[in-house]
C-alpha cells in the first residue's frame, strides 16, 4: 500500500513526547476487533470528531474520536447484538515505534540525531536517514511482527519503518 500522504510528526523537545499530525489509521471496530480497508489519512480531529465509518465484519457504526487532535485516537461502537457500547483506544505512536522515548532509542543505537529538537517534520526523510544507517550498518532487515489486530495491517511508510528500527534494536551496542 503506497502511503495516503506525507505522515507530519510534531517533535515538543528532548524528552518530550511526539504526536502524528497526519498519517494513516486503521478503520478498527472495537465491537469486533475486524478492520476494515483501506486505512484512512489522520489529519487531527475537529473538536475532537476524526470522522466515522460501518465496519465491513459486523455492520457496526464506528465513530472516530481524538482529544482535539493530541493522542489516543479512540473507537467507539454500539456491539450489534447487545447494544453495548464498545471502546477502544490506540496510541498510534506507540504501534508505530515514532514516540519520543523510540526516538531518543534509536538516535542512542545510531550514535547521531535523525530528529529535528523541536517542532514539525515531515516523517519520510526520518525513514530515509534510518535506511541510509541500517544500509551503512549493512545490518539485515526481518519482517516486523506487531501486536494483533494490527498484524499485516500496519500501512506505509510505517510497517517499512518498522522493518528498519527492529534492525536497529537487534543490532543496538550492548552496554
Amino acid at each position: 500500500m503506497e502511503p495516503l500522504h506525507q505522515p507530519i510528526l510534531y517533535f515538543y523537545g528532548p524528552s518530550q513526547p511526539v504526536v502524528m499530525l497526519q498519517g494513516p489509521i486503521l478503520q478498527l471496530c472495537p465491537a469486533c476487533r475486524g478492520v476494515t480497508p483501506p486505512a484512512r489519512l489522520y489529519r487531527g480531529g475537529r473538536y475532537g470528531y476524526v470522522g466515522s465509518f460501518d465496519c465491513t465484519h459486523c455492520g457496526a457504526a464506528v465513530t472516530i474520536l481524538d482529544r482535539d487532535s493530541q493522542p489516543p485516537i479512540e473507537y467507539v461502537a454500539d456491539h450489534p447484538q447487545t447494544g453495548e457500547k464498545m471502546r477502544q483506544q490506540v496510541h498510534y505512536e506507540t504501534i508505530y515505534r515514532v514516540g519520543g522515548g523510540d526516538f531518543e532509542r534509536l538516535e542512542g543505537w545510531l550514535g547521531q540525531r535523525i530528529t529535528p529538537q523541536r517542532g514539525q517534520a515531515p516523517f519520510i526523510p526520518l525513514l530515509q536517514r534510518l535506511g541510509l544507517q541500517v544500509k551503512r550498518h549493512d545490518w539485515e532487515r526481518l519482517p516486523f511482527h506487531s501486536p494483533p489486530p494490527f498484524t499485516a495491517q500496519i500501512p506505509q511508510p510505517f510497517a517499512e519503518w518498522l522493518e528498519l528500527y527492529a534492525a536497529a534494536e537487534r543490532n543496538r551496542p550492548h552496554d
